[in-house]
């Protein structure tokens, strides 16, 4: 008789708190968990993007560096136009390389 009065009022209020508790923490590491992966994912996609964007600046910077120290084009309007059909190639050729 001792024990089942020691057990409800003792035992049982405290494991019925050390489970609303252990509720709570799978919850919370639930949410650390998706909010972890999502940083994650968010940091591979920008470091891809920012892969894109130098293979990019590269293209560019050739193709103008090869159209300035062209002698044969003169005019600034023939320059953009070469610089920007030979991006485009490369965006094109890329584009279709990935496919």
């Amino acid at each position: 008789k001792l024990a089942s009065t020691i057990q409800q009022e003792a035992i049982k209020p405290i494991r019925q708190m050390l489970d609303e508790h252990t509720k709570r923490i799978k919850s919370s590491d639930s949410a650390v968990e998706k909010s972890s992966k999502l940083v994650t994912d968010n940091w591979s996609q920008q470091i891809k993007n920012k892969k894109k964007l130098m293979r990019s600046t590269k293209d560019h910077e050739a193709a103008f560096d090869l159209v300035e120290n062209n002698k044969q084009i003169v005019s600034e309007k023939e320059k953009r136009k070469v610089v920007q059909t030979r991006v485009y190639k490369i965006a094109n050729y890329r584009i279709n390389a990935a496919v």
